[in-house]
Protein backbone atom coordinates (compact mmCIF):
# COMPACT_ATOMS: atom_id res chain seq x y z
CA UNK A 1 0.00 0.00 0.00
CA UNK A 2 1.40 3.37 -1.03
CA UNK A 3 1.72 6.08 1.57
CA UNK A 4 -0.15 9.31 0.91
CA UNK A 5 2.21 12.26 1.05
CA UNK A 6 0.89 15.83 0.87
CA UNK A 7 3.40 18.61 0.31
CA UNK A 8 2.47 22.21 1.03
CA UNK A 9 4.08 25.22 -0.59
CA UNK A 10 3.44 28.90 -0.26
CA UNK A 11 4.99 32.14 0.90
CA UNK A 12 5.60 33.00 4.54
CA UNK A 13 2.39 33.08 6.60
CA UNK A 14 0.23 31.69 3.83
CA UNK A 15 -0.97 29.05 6.32
CA UNK A 16 1.24 26.03 5.68
CA UNK A 17 1.71 25.04 9.33
CA UNK A 18 -1.94 25.70 10.12
CA UNK A 19 -3.03 23.46 7.25
CA UNK A 20 -0.54 20.79 8.34
CA UNK A 21 -2.01 20.91 11.86
CA UNK A 22 -5.54 20.53 10.47
CA UNK A 23 -4.41 17.52 8.43
CA UNK A 24 -2.73 16.11 11.56
CA UNK A 25 -6.09 16.20 13.36
CA UNK A 26 -7.35 13.95 10.55
CA UNK A 27 -4.69 11.26 10.86
CA UNK A 28 -1.75 12.74 8.96
CA UNK A 29 1.72 12.77 10.51
CA UNK A 30 3.51 16.10 10.10
CA UNK A 31 7.14 16.11 8.94
CA UNK A 32 8.67 19.56 8.74
CA UNK A 33 12.05 20.26 7.15
CA UNK A 34 12.53 22.98 9.76
CA UNK A 35 11.81 20.77 12.78
CA UNK A 36 13.20 17.44 11.57
CA UNK A 37 16.22 18.54 9.50
CA UNK A 38 17.22 22.21 9.60
CA UNK A 39 16.98 22.92 13.34
CA UNK A 40 18.91 19.79 14.37
CA UNK A 41 21.63 20.30 11.73
CA UNK A 42 21.93 24.01 12.56
CA UNK A 43 22.25 23.17 16.26
CA UNK A 44 24.96 20.58 15.59
CA UNK A 45 26.92 23.16 13.57
CA UNK A 46 26.32 26.02 16.06
CA UNK A 47 24.44 28.03 13.43
CA UNK A 48 21.96 30.71 14.47
CA UNK A 49 18.28 29.80 14.82
CA UNK A 50 17.09 32.25 12.16
CA UNK A 51 15.07 32.15 8.96
CA UNK A 52 18.08 33.37 6.94
CA UNK A 53 20.39 30.71 8.41
CA UNK A 54 17.85 27.97 7.65
CA UNK A 55 17.33 29.28 4.13
CA UNK A 56 21.08 29.09 3.42
CA UNK A 57 21.41 25.73 5.17
CA UNK A 58 18.61 24.24 3.06
CA UNK A 59 20.38 25.47 -0.06
CA UNK A 60 23.70 23.95 1.07
CA UNK A 61 22.18 20.62 2.07
CA UNK A 62 20.30 20.28 -1.20
CA UNK A 63 19.15 16.71 -1.82
CA UNK A 64 20.65 15.62 1.52
CA UNK A 65 17.85 17.54 3.30
CA UNK A 66 15.26 15.49 1.41
CA UNK A 67 17.05 12.25 2.23
CA UNK A 68 17.25 13.15 5.93
CA UNK A 69 13.53 13.92 6.07
CA UNK A 70 12.77 10.70 4.19
CA UNK A 71 14.79 8.74 6.78
CA UNK A 72 12.64 10.29 9.53
CA UNK A 73 9.46 9.30 7.69
CA UNK A 74 10.64 5.72 7.24
CA UNK A 75 11.01 5.39 11.03
CA UNK A 76 7.23 5.74 11.37
CA UNK A 77 4.52 3.27 10.43
CA UNK A 78 1.94 5.86 9.36
CA UNK A 79 0.54 5.87 5.85
CA UNK A 80 -0.57 9.51 5.68
CA UNK A 81 2.12 12.18 5.73
CA UNK A 82 2.07 15.95 5.39
CA UNK A 83 5.14 18.10 4.71
CA UNK A 84 4.34 21.77 5.35
CA UNK A 85 7.31 23.33 3.64
CA UNK A 86 8.22 22.23 0.12
CA UNK A 87 10.55 25.08 -0.83
CA UNK A 88 12.80 23.80 -3.62
CA UNK A 89 12.36 22.23 -7.04
CA UNK A 90 14.77 19.55 -5.91
CA UNK A 91 12.51 18.63 -2.98
CA UNK A 92 9.46 18.61 -5.22
CA UNK A 93 11.17 16.24 -7.68
CA UNK A 94 12.40 14.04 -4.82
CA UNK A 95 8.91 13.52 -3.38
CA UNK A 96 7.17 13.20 -6.74
CA UNK A 97 9.59 10.42 -7.72
CA UNK A 98 9.23 8.28 -4.59
CA UNK A 99 7.69 5.05 -5.82
CA UNK A 100 6.16 4.07 -2.48
CA UNK A 101 4.32 7.39 -2.13
CA UNK A 102 1.32 8.94 -3.80
CA UNK A 103 2.37 12.59 -3.72
CA UNK A 104 0.00 15.57 -3.84
CA UNK A 105 1.16 19.18 -4.03
CA UNK A 106 -0.99 21.87 -2.42
CA UNK A 107 -0.36 25.56 -3.02
CA UNK A 108 -1.41 28.01 -0.33
CA UNK A 109 -1.91 31.66 -1.05
CA UNK A 110 -3.04 34.64 1.00
CA UNK A 111 -3.11 38.38 0.47
CA UNK A 112 0.07 40.25 1.36
CA UNK A 113 -1.58 42.37 4.10
CA UNK A 114 -3.11 39.31 5.76
CA UNK A 115 0.19 37.44 5.67
CA UNK A 116 2.01 40.40 7.22
CA UNK A 117 -0.56 40.64 10.00
CA UNK A 118 -0.07 36.92 10.71
CA UNK A 119 3.69 37.38 10.65
CA UNK A 120 3.51 40.03 13.36
CA UNK A 121 1.13 38.01 15.52
CA UNK A 122 2.93 34.66 15.45
CA UNK A 123 6.18 35.99 16.99
CA UNK A 124 8.37 33.02 16.10
CA UNK A 125 11.93 33.01 17.32
CA UNK A 126 13.27 32.52 13.79
CA UNK A 127 11.31 35.44 12.33
CA UNK A 128 13.01 38.83 12.53
CA UNK A 129 10.67 41.75 13.14
CA UNK A 130 10.40 43.66 9.89
CA UNK A 131 8.37 46.58 8.64
CA UNK A 132 5.50 46.04 6.25
CA UNK A 133 7.70 47.26 3.42
CA UNK A 134 10.58 44.96 4.41
CA UNK A 135 8.25 41.96 4.61
CA UNK A 136 8.38 41.95 0.82
CA UNK A 137 12.12 41.22 1.19
CA UNK A 138 11.27 38.04 3.10
CA UNK A 139 9.13 36.94 0.15
CA UNK A 140 11.82 37.81 -2.37
CA UNK A 141 14.48 35.84 -0.48
CA UNK A 142 12.20 32.81 -0.30
CA UNK A 143 11.41 33.08 -4.00
CA UNK A 144 15.03 33.43 -5.11
CA UNK A 145 17.29 31.58 -2.69
CA UNK A 146 15.42 28.28 -2.68
CA UNK A 147 13.49 28.77 -5.95
CA UNK A 148 10.11 28.81 -4.21
CA UNK A 149 9.04 31.45 -6.74
CA UNK A 150 9.51 28.94 -9.54
CA UNK A 151 7.35 26.40 -7.74
CA UNK A 152 4.48 28.69 -6.76
CA UNK A 153 4.36 30.42 -10.14
CA UNK A 154 4.96 27.57 -12.56
CA UNK A 155 4.08 24.20 -11.06
CA UNK A 156 0.93 22.22 -11.59
CA UNK A 157 -0.77 21.75 -8.27
CA UNK A 158 -3.12 19.01 -7.25
CA UNK A 159 -4.94 21.51 -5.05
CA UNK A 160 -4.83 25.24 -4.33
CA UNK A 161 -6.08 26.94 -1.20
CA UNK A 162 -6.79 30.64 -0.95
CA UNK A 163 -6.34 31.38 2.74
CA UNK A 164 -7.79 34.85 3.24
CA UNK A 165 -10.64 33.81 5.53
CA UNK A 166 -10.93 32.52 9.06
CA UNK A 167 -9.78 29.22 10.56
CA UNK A 168 -13.20 27.61 10.14
CA UNK A 169 -13.22 28.37 6.42
CA UNK A 170 -9.67 27.03 6.07
CA UNK A 171 -10.63 23.87 7.95
CA UNK A 172 -13.51 23.28 5.57
CA UNK A 173 -11.21 23.61 2.56
CA UNK A 174 -8.77 21.15 4.11
CA UNK A 175 -11.48 18.59 4.86
CA UNK A 176 -12.67 18.78 1.25
CA UNK A 177 -9.12 17.94 0.09
CA UNK A 178 -8.68 15.15 2.66
CA UNK A 179 -11.90 13.51 1.49
CA UNK A 180 -10.60 13.36 -2.10
CA UNK A 181 -7.30 11.70 -1.22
Amino acid sequence: MKKICVGLCGLTCSGKDTVANIFAKHGFKKYSYTEKVLAPVAKSKNLPHTRDAYRVLLQKLGRKADELLFEEILKEKGTKIIIPNIRTSSALDFWRNKKDFKFYLVKLDADYKIRYKRYLSRKREIDPMVSKEDFNGVDEKDKKVNDLGKIINHEKFDFEISNNGDLQELGGKCIMIIKTL
